[in-house]
């Protein structure tokens, strides 16, 4: 049970993070002009060491789903 919530939860935060980097992505100059925020400007600026962040903890997340789907699943033995 506790695999599941736990596998539950990270891929959730995958979904996060995947949500997050098509935002930082999607961010255009003209966004940036229209608001004239000193935030949307650090985004443009840093974009890609964000995605890159981004992405790496995506897969950091991903990698931790796929050990604790691979844990409950020893549990469960398949005999071929």
């Amino acid at each position: 049970m506790i695999e599941a919530s736990l596998l539950l939860t990270l891929l959730i935060l995958s979904g996060i993070f995947s949500g997050l980097e098509t935002a930082v992505t999607s961010l255009s100059p003209f966004t940036q002009v229209r608001k004239g925020k000193n935030k949307i400007q650090f985004v443009l600026n840093h974009k890609e060491g964000l995605i890159a962040s981004l992405l790496i903890a995506n897969n950091i997340t991903i990698v931790s789903a796929t050990l604790v789907l691979e844990n409950a699943i020893s549990h469960f033995p398949i005999y071929w």
